[in-house]
């Protein structure tokens, strides 16, 4: 048996390659056997002044090799500044009376 986290996503890879303060990580499908589905969060200060496109580009650059032999099919990235993250967090989590 192979475990998606086995051969997937090494989300220590991006805390240490990216800083991150914080990574979710969902998998869907099955990657070992290649075409899995990934949506990725990912929060770090180096993403301060960065553009959102060279943002995933960073992201992407640390799964090249799961990309090109198709371990992943399709890669979805959140990448937030940690103000971007709790801006979000303020706006979900405030309730309506």
């Amino acid at each position: 048996p192979c475990f998606w986290w086995e051969c997937l996503i090494d989300t220590t890879v991006v805390q240490t390659e990216l800083e991150a303060e914080h990574v979710e990580c969902e998998v869907f499908g099955e990657g070992c056997q290649g075409g899995a589905k990934v949506d990725l969060k990912v929060v770090s200060l180096k993403f301060e002044g960065v553009p959102l496109l060279k943002r995933h580009q960073m992201v992407n650059d640390l799964f090249s090799e799961e990309l090109s032999s198709n371990k992943i099919h399709a890669l979805t990235i959140k990448a937030w500044t940690p103000a971007q993250y709790e801006a979000k967090n303020k706006t979900t989590n405030t309730t309506i009376s």
